[in-house]
């Protein structure tokens, strides 16, 4: 069987070997390339400063180990500039056709001149978003991407999603849910996103971006997937500098979002309490089912949704401890210096 053109861990080698890039996100820069031989794979963009691509490929790794579904490699920079060879043939056809640059191409133009960091990755079947879903609910009164969310949370989703929490909190990822939900004094507040047609308006707990909780097709199954693994705006995600050199210079003198994942009474008791925070926020954003019988429930989470979470979260802490331990004891690889004091502010 023939090497596939086009794949994650198949270098993009040449530009003809491009047969068409599609924009999957509207304005953000995440491209589907189609190969000549119908091969594909999905390139995003990422921008942010020089240690970047280091940063990008841990929190991927970090993501990958809990979400196996999300599989991503950082671009070599001579598939950016394969790229680049890409944008730069249709310019030249163009001017040569006195046509106008098609709009997918001045799209991709205009998200290599950002520069930032590329990276590949999977393209996932069937990715379903809470905010979609939510949407038709609200504005089409089609709630069948709404049953298609709770019954994939309901068949082992939560225990997934909670996972993906653990990651999140260990890339230092808070446009998901945020961590950042107490004040100083330790009084909880409603740190999350405006509720999508509240009136009067009203937040979530603690889910900032509804458009990042993801579901795709996985083995025949609806699982949430880690996508948008990484702030690329955010400071945590800087592993060329120790937690108390971010902690220093924080917003509000918030903390390290991974010192969430230690093996503590306390913040055993921290991650009980979020997984309920994120389990209320998941029902109110799906919404009460409709009841024929008054003795039907009108949750569509199961009673113990942030029991399972939370058992999520716990095991994609033993899974994330399990991957970086084996990882640093390998000889001959050297890792950031904030990589290293993450490890060992967990006791990994």
């Amino acid at each position: 069987m023939a090497t596939p053109l086009l794949g994650v861990n198949q270098p993009i080698e040449s530009w003809p070997d491009i047969k068409a890039v599609v924009p999957l996100a509207n304005a953000r820069p995440v491209y589907l390339l189609v190969g000549t031989d119908d091969s594909h794979v999905v390139i995003k963009n990422e921008v942010g400063g020089q240690s970047d691509a280091t940063n990008l490929k841990f929190a991927n790794r970090a993501m990958r180990t809990v979400s196996p579904a999300f599989v991503s490699k950082v671009c070599l920079r001579s598939e950016v500039q394969v790229l680049k060879q890409r944008v730069d043939y249709e310019v030249m056809l163009c001017d040569m056709k006195l046509l106008p640059l098609p709009a997918e191409i001045d799209h991709l133009d205009q998200s290599l001149q950002n520069g930032g960091v590329w990276f590949k990755m999977e393209k996932a079947e069937g990715v379903l978003g809470l905010n979609t879903a939510m949407a038709q609910a609200r504005n089409q009164q089609d709630k069948s991407g709404i049953r298609q969310i709770a019954a994939a949370l309901q068949k082992g989703g939560l225990d997934a999603l909670g996972k993906i929490i653990a990651a999140d909190l260990f890339n230092g990822n808070t446009d998901r849910f945020n961590p950042f939900n107490q004040d100083r004094f330790g009084n909880t507040v409603r740190a999350g996103d405006v509720i999508p047609g509240s009136n009067p308006l009203q937040r979530f707990a603690v889910l900032l971006n509804v458009g990042n909780v993801l579901i795709s097709m996985q083995n025949n199954q609806n699982r949430p997937i880690g996508l948008d693994a990484y702030e690329a705006q955010g400071d945590w995600r800087k592993l060329d500098k120790t937690i108390q050199q971010l902690e220093l210079v924080a917003q509000n003198n918030e903390r390290w979002p991974g010192r969430h994942l230690e093996d503590t009474p306390q913040e055993a008791q921290w991650r009980a309490q979020f997984a309920a925070l994120v389990a209320a926020d998941l029902e109110t954003a799906l919404g009460p089912r409709n009841r024929k019988i008054f003795w039907g429930t009108r949750r569509r989470l199961p009673k113990n949704a942030a029991a399972r979470i939370l058992a999520g979260m716990n095991a994609g802490i033993r899974e994330l401890q399990t991957t970086f331990a084996q990882y640093v004891n390998k000889p001959g690889k050297a890792r950031p210096v904030g990589l290293t004091d993450r490890l060992n502010i967990l006791g990994w």
